[in-house]
């Protein structure tokens, strides 16, 4: 309604300056004569028939449709309206409605051969053609011509054909946090989601649904629906057992969509010879080998032919040709032990002048997000002794991290105590003496 209401008040404007003209043109075409009133005979009876000046072009709802055969909305309705000089309604006229280009396979609902559709004003003026989408995502125009008076013509605009389908390329796997204190803890969640698009660019159609499986924990929900215009959906990974002995879990989305394809003539759709990727059964890398291992999960699909694997698919599962397939991204979320692993120091000359530790879970991967770092002198053999740390906390990160302790106006002897304090509150600490 916005997209009207704007329409409205613009058109308004110009039509009070363009009455007189408009008027003029109704004595015409009432064949003239002084006191006529802007309206025409309609023939049998009699009935007077007002005379437009202006079609407007109001809307296009919705103003994003997609190909034919895809989720998501597939029609469109586009609404005209006839208005006469004193900026009133027209109804009871007829229009023709035909596409600007049809090349992108669109057409106009009860079209006639020549693809062209004569509608009748309603009595709000309005003429309402639905577009029905094509094979090729394009921009869409209509024409809306007055039938009595083909000078009165307008070309609609807003609606956009979208290829609707996810590709490859287009999707994105992203966990909140990347490591949880669900190594030995029950409960601990991390919220998962995965961005999809078109290959266009353009948002996936709501209603899309994308399924989620994970080696460890517990997906709730297990699968999401694309929803409110996002392109994207949510789920929620929750520590639980079977619990993976690394630590590190494999979560894999997947969705029926489109294979990646390189668009060598630019007519937006794949044709023989273009290079593509063939993509083969989906499937979840628990061991993160980049190919398919005995007892890992995957989906069959028909296929045969040999294909690249790594994180594409299991070989020789495709089908050698460009089209529909499960596209899918996968992330890794490691369920970390609250106890932490803090290494020895590391420094290039003495360690009274400050050291690196590496820190990370009793697995080798990273503590908790939010793990608490401090550090504390033990003894101080000078008044002047000092410590502090390059970072305080644990980011948000899968791997281990390298901890600096500066230190000023210590000798050797002196004892440090750096702490690692889980988000559950576990202390880890370790002692160094300054050499």
């Amino acid at each position: 309604m916005g997209t009207e209401a704007k329409t409205e008040r613009i058109w308004a404007a110009g039509l009070r300056r363009a009455a007189a003209l408009g008027v003029l043109l109704a004595l015409a075409a009432c064949g003239g004569g002084g006191g006529s009133k802007n309206t025409v005979n309609a023939g049998a009876g009699n009935t007077p028939v007002a005379v437009p000046v202006v079609i407007q072009y109001l809307a296009s709802e919705p103003t994003l449709i997609y190909l034919a055969g895809t989720a998501g909305a597939t029609r469109a309705s586009v609404k005209f309206r006839l208005r006469d000089a004193l900026d009133q309604v027209v109804a009871g006229r007829a229009v023709k409605v035909e596409l600007v280009d049809a090349t992108s396979g669109v057409r106009l609902e009860g079209a006639q051969a020549d693809g062209t559709i004569v509608l009748t004003s309603d009595a709000d003026g309005l003429v309402t053609a639905a577009v029905l989408a094509g094979s090729v995502p394009a921009a869409v125009r209509l024409r809306a011509t007055s039938v009595d008076f083909p000078a009165l013509t307008v070309v609609s605009a807003d609606l956009t054909v979208a290829v609707g389908r996810p590709y490859q390329s287009g999707l994105s796997l992203a966990p909140v946090k990347l490591s949880i204190e669900g190594a030995s803890i029950d409960g601990e969640t991390t919220d998962i989601t995965l961005s999809l698009t078109d290959r266009n660019g353009n948002p996936v159609p709501d209603g899309t649904q994308v399924n989620f499986v994970s080696e460890s924990g517990v997906l709730i929900p297990p699968s999401c629906v694309v929803a409110g215009g996002a392109s994207r959906c949510t789920v929620t990974l929750r520590s639980q057992a079977p619990r993976t002995s690394d630590g590190r879990v494999t979560v894999l989305a997947y969705t029926p969509g489109e294979e990646d394809f390189i668009d060598l003539n630019g007519n937006n759709r794949w044709d023989a010879g273009e290079p593509f990727t063939d993509l083969g059964q989906v499937y979840r890398d628990d061991n993160e080998s980049k190919t398919y291992d005995a007892g890992e999960f995957f989906i069959p699909r028909p296929g045969s032919s040999a294909c690249a694997g790594g994180t594409m698919g299991r070989p020789n599962t495709c089908d050698g040709t460009w089209g529909e397939a499960d596209v899918r991204a996968s992330a890794i979320v490691v369920f970390a032990t609250s106890a932490a692993r803090l290494g020895d120091a590391v420094s290039a000359a003495g360690s009274a002048a400050g050291f690196v530790v590496t820190v990370s879970d009793l697995a080798g991967n990273s503590m908790p997000l939010g793990t608490a770092l401090s550090v504390g002198l033990l003894s101080a053999g000078t008044s002047s002794c000092q410590a502090e740390l390059s970072l305080t906390s644990i980011p948000n990160t899968l791997i281990p991290i390298d901890v600096g302790v500066r230190l000023t106006g210590c000798v050797a002897g002196e004892r440090v105590e750096l702490k690692a304090t889980s988000p559950s509150g576990f202390v880890t600490a370790r002692t160094y003496v300054l050499n």
